[in-house]
């Protein structure tokens, strides 16, 4: 047997295993549009989330699910942005200069890239399944509140303080006098529109026309006191290209946040796998798609994006 010829036949597998079939392509296509017009809101989300320019959302969207879908195991998990592993990165960077957070997160993501590519290879994927459903019920509900009390302070527009989230919520409540009246129109539009198109035929694009609308309202009706994804930091121009991290940024507090993104990826994953299995008789092979969620956000960190996790696939 020639042994030059088995890393060129292990592609050929790869290439014919993640090829479209042609029955499947125009379904594909139809339920891929939606995924990346949703990703846009979302990934500029996240990355409010984490602390950064919203920017980096879009950035990660360049390279992470495309390396992380050809890579996975389970055919309906998707490598996207997810707000616990954006919490994760934003708790990560709490210490680090604003001006330092652009090259901080990308750092921070490629760590978390290269421990879950260990711990793939390592095949602890196994383990996964010791995790039980009311820690990740209470794990999930516990990011919700965080989230929901983060947000209330951008959703009002009001200047708040605080040590953490729930503290900063209440101090709002406390002064309603510094809530500006046209972000909060703006906000609670945003949701409205949110929950009536996902009961519609429309739910699948409901988060980019939630999007749309308010913003030319607000640009139409000249609304300067609603803040702007401007207001975080300059928007540059053009497509992204691979950019080296500053490793002089490197700092024990990058490493243990890294780590903390790390499972919580791997977490959700195995969840997402478990969710949604392959069809038929398919075993599934969770390592793998450990080590196709470490290349998404290898990826990602590369082009200065945020950190990506995996959810599922299945339309909602």
């Amino acid at each position: 047997m020639d042994v030059s010829r088995l890393p060129v036949a292990a592609v050929g597998r790869w290439l014919r295993s993640v090829r479209p079939e042609r029955a499947h392509l125009r379904a594909d296509l139809v339920a891929g549009l939606p995924g990346a017009i949703s990703s846009v809101p979302d990934g500029m989300a996240a990355a409010v989330l984490a602390g950064v320019n919203p920017v980096q959302g879009l950035y990660a969207g360049f390279a992470g699910p495309i390396v992380g879908g050809l890579s996975s195991n389970t055919r309906m998990m998707v490598i996207t942005t997810t707000s616990a592993a954006a919490l994760a990165a934003g708790s990560a960077l709490q210490n680090v200069p604003a001006d330092q957070r652009p090259q901080a997160v990308s750092l921070l993501v490629i760590l978390a890239g290269i421990v879950l590519v260990a711990a793939g290879i390592l095949r602890l994927g196994r383990y996964t399944r010791f995790v039980s459903y009311s820690v990740m019920i209470g794990f999930l509900t516990g990011v919700s509140v965080n989230i929901f009390c983060g947000q209330i302070a951008g959703l009002t527009g009001a200047s708040t303080n605080g040590d953490f989230p729930l503290a900063r919520a209440l101090n709002v409540l406390i002064h309603p006098g510094s809530i500006q009246l046209a972000s909060l129109l703006t906000g609670l539009s945003a949701l409205a529109i949110l929950l009536v198109l996902s009961r519609s035929r429309l739910s699948v694009i409901s988060a980019l026309v939630a999007l749309v609308i308010p913003t030319v309202v607000v640009v139409l009706a000249g609304a300067e006191t609603v803040a702007r994804v401007g207001d975080q930091g300059d928007i540059p121009r053009g497509i992204p290209l691979p950019h080296l991290p500053d490793i002089t940024l490197f700092s024990f507090s990058l490493v243990t946040g890294a780590l903390a993104m790390a499972v919580i990826i791997l977490v959700q994953g195995a969840g997402v796998a478990e969710a949604v299995p392959n069809p038929g008789n398919a075993q599934p092979n969770p390592n793998q798609d450990i080590i196709a969620q470490g290349a998404g956000n290898l990826a990602a960190g590369f082009f200065r994006g945020i950190g990506w996790a995996a959810r599922s696939g299945v339309p909602r």
